[in-house]
Order: structure tokens, then sequence, then C-alpha cells
């Protein structure tokens, strides 16, 4: 199977399709370690998509022995914040996207600048500098509208980027409002995959938008949207699926039924614990909102100890100027 057909199904959402395709390319090919470093980058992209990091990111370690290709750097950085590097991940990321910039020529490539500053400015944001990621994410959405049209999958998932680095920056209404404009292009008609992991995002995204708006039960049905499509994507266990828990868990809480809240977080944090491992930074984070929420139902001194612990296990990860950091401590 050629590498555009394997792109076609990446970009489509049919990530059987594609981790199929790539895995018996990789069988076929014999003495072009250039392309098999491709398909090995692709692979890794697909993996990561559907929430098998530790697979992810094997994968685009053997694509980066054999090609320094931008697509394959993609394939790295976006494993690498898969498993928890947000840092490294945008340096990755940022090196590669600045080279593509200045490319010329054959090395050109305008979809290359695009998914890269899409990434990139996701990853900014994962890593505590959502402004900067703003800046990347705001250049990107003007590329992809100029060079692949308003209504392209590259656009919506630029304005995705974009949605949550304004939502990283306080601009709430701003945030909705790109968020929303994503979800449109994706379920418009005339795309070939309404219910991809892209609009799941999308809907998680707007869901924690509408609990930063005070709208909760708009976010509950957000977040149940988003579970419902990430489930017939992925599984019920797969790694997107422990975060979006961990988003409802949330947002039900402010709905203010604080033991259907506490028991959707136990679900979000064995699920992270079981896809991204027991020492995932994500799992300490969900191991926080589900001591938080045990606070809330009246387990005092478990709740408080679990707050902690989990406090300084993401600040040695993070650092102590990571937003969710200081979020974290201002419970404490």
């Amino acid at each position: 199977m050629s590498l555009d057909i394997i792109r076609s199904h990446l970009r489509n959402g049919e990530l059987e399709l594609a981790r199929h395709g790539a895995v018996a390319a990789l069988t076929e090919v014999t003495g072009d370690e250039s392309e098999r470093g491709m398909l090995f980058g692709l692979l890794a992209r697909v993996y990561t998509q559907l929430g098998r990091p530790s697979d992810a990111i094997e994968a685009a370690e053997k694509a980066s022995e054999r090609t320094d290709h931008w697509e394959v750097r993609l394939a790295l950085g976006e494993a690498m914040l898969a498993i928890g590097e947000p840092v490294g991940a945008r340096a990755v990321l940022s090196e590669a996207f600045k080279r593509q910039c200045a490319a010329t020529g054959r090395e050109a490539d305008v979809l290359g600048e695009i998914l890269l500053g899409s990434a990139l400015a996701d990853t900014s944001r994962a890593a505590g500098d959502p402004t900067a990621g703003l800046a990347i994410a705001e250049r990107t959405v003007s590329m992809a509208r100029t060079c692949t049209g308003s209504q392209s999958i590259e656009t919506a998932n630029s304005l995705l980027a974009l949605g949550m680095c304004l939502y990283g920056c306080g601009k709430v209404p701003e945030a909705k409002a790109a968020l929303t404009e994503a979800l449109e292009i994706r379920q418009d008609p005339s795309q070939p995959n309404p219910e991809t992991i892209e609009v799941a995002a999308i809907l998680d995204g707007l869901g924690i938008v509408a609990r930063a708006r005070t709208r909760p039960f708009v976010a509950v049905k957000h977040h149940t949207e988003a579970l419902r499509i990430w489930v017939k994507n992925l599984g019920p266990d797969a790694g997107p699926i422990g975060a979006c828990r961990h988003s409802r868990a949330q947002a039900i809480h402010r709905t203010g039924d604080f033991r259907a809240a506490l028991k959707e977080m136990e679900e979000a944090v064995r699920i992270t614990a079981l896809t991204l491992g027991p020492d995932h930074v994500d799992t300490w984070i969900a191991r926080f909102e589900y001591a938080r929420i045990d606070l809330d139902v009246g387990n005092i001194f478990e709740g408080m100890a679990g707050m902690q612990k989990a406090t300084a296990k993401v600040r040695k990860r993070l650092g102590s100027e990571h937003p969710v950091v200081a979020a974290m401590e201002r419970f404490l």
C-alpha cells in the first residue's frame, strides 16, 4: 500500500485501515530505509491516535533512525506528548516547524507547516505556554484557510488547536467560537466521516469551555457525546477515554452530584493508569481530581492526603510554574 493511501486513511479517521496498511507495507518494503522510516512514522501517528502511546514512541524512534523528514518529526513529537513529555515534544516540534517554514524548492511543503503548526500550538499549551501556542495557531489557521480551503479537515484541526490555546489564555468566548466552527466543518455532510476521534476531541473541548462558562449541564452533554464517539472508534479503555471521563467527571461535579462525579473520576483514573501507566503525569492529575472530589463527599483526611501526594508528583514532572501545578496548589 502506498504512503499516500495510508495518509488518506489517517486523514479521514480510518485508523484501523491506516494501521493495517502501514503494517502490511512494512513487510513488503526491502532495501529502502527512507521509505521504511516514513511507514514507521505513519504507524506512530496512528498508534498515537489509537491511544497506544508506548507503541507510538517505539515506532517513532524506529522512523527517526531512518529519516529526518518533517512527517517523522511530527510523529515523534506527537508520541512524546502522548507519553507525558510535553517539554521534550515541544522542542522536537519547534525545530521541525522552524526548519519547514524556512524550506525552499523541493523541500517546501505547505501541508507540513500546517500539520506541524497545529501540533506545536497544542503542545505549547500542554507544556504550559498557551500564549506562544496561540500565536502559532493563529498563523496556522490562516495558512490552512488559504492553502487547503475554509472547509478542509486541516482547517478544522487547526481551529481545534486554536480553540484550546484560546481557552488556555482565558479567552473563553473566542475559544467557543473557534471550536464551534471546527465542529461545523467536521460534521458537514460533505466530510467523509462525521464521527472521527477529532470530532470527539472538539466536543470534549466544547465541554471544557462550557464548564468554564458555568454551564455544567451543557458540558456534561458535550463530554457524553465525545465519550460515545471515542468508545465507538477506540473501544472502552483507550487512552483518550480516560481523559474524556476525567473532563466529564469535573462537569458532573459542577452540577452538584458529587458521588456520581467521584464514580466517574474513579473510572478516569483506572483507564488512564491502564493505558498510560500508573506513574504517568496524566494519571497523577486524575488522582488529584479524584482526591478533590473525595474531599467533597466528606472524606477529609483521605482527600487532602491524596491531593498533596498528587501535587508533589505533578510538580516534579511539569515544574512549579506550570498552570496545572498552580491550579492544584490553589486547592491546598
